[in-house]
């Protein structure tokens, strides 16, 4: 999404109308699925510009906005791994992910994400990183820079829970979860990068 409103810089919570640009757009639950209300031009929309007090954002030369993800494909003993269904735009199936904070390390934000949506802590390994445009968010943006992990679940699989986001934990391998409705950004992830799966 090309960039309509000049970015603060005071590093305080803003969310910015996509219609109108105006600040203050709400967040409001409709059918169970996470949408932005705003009080100016009375519209309701699966986005907002969303800049946090720690977001990591910027634009590029034209002026399309960035963010940067962390995502972990948490695999069991069989190899499956675990998706969930977001509650949050976009509304498929994804992994555990979330954006990195200025002051974190990639690693640090995929420990968080792990925590806080699935209670999951483990070793992490850093699979790749790589920049996907076309994978829009809830925030704004429809570039973001991705770094992708894995970790091992070796608890029961029926102990997972999706505490923020998202509900409805399943495990997949991947050729069946290519077979699903998911976020752009899976299925980009694995389609180019396959063969980091199967090794």
């Amino acid at each position: 999404m090309k960039l309509q409103v000049t970015l603060p810089t005071d590093h305080k919570l803003h969310r910015f109308c996509i219609e109108c640009n105006a600040d203050g757009v709400e967040p409001l639950y409709i059918d169970g699925l996470k949408k932005y209300y705003c009080k100016v031009c009375k519209q309701t929309n699966n986005v907002s510009i969303y800049l946090g007090p720690t977001t990591k954002v910027w634009t590029d030369d034209n002026i399309e906005i960035w963010h940067e993800t962390a995502g972990i494909f948490v695999r069991n003993s069989e190899g499956k791994y675990l998706f969930y269904q977001r509650d949050t735009f976009p509304y498929s199936l994804t992994i555990p992910a979330g954006h990195v904070d200025i002051n974190d390390t990639p690693e640090q934000s995929a420990s968080r994400e792990l925590r806080e949506e699935n209670s999951i802590t483990g070793k992490l390994t850093k699979l790749f990183e790589t920049d996907i445009p076309g994978d829009s968010c809830s925030g704004g943006a429809d570039f973001h820079k991705w770094h992708v992990f894995v970790t091992d679940f070796t608890d029961d699989i029926n102990n997972v829970t999706i505490l923020e986001e998202g509900h409805s934990p399943i495990w997949l391998n991947i050729d069946e979860i290519l077979q699903c409705d998911i976020t752009f950004a899976v299925r980009y992830i694995i389609e180019n990068f396959k063969d980091k799966f199967t090794q």
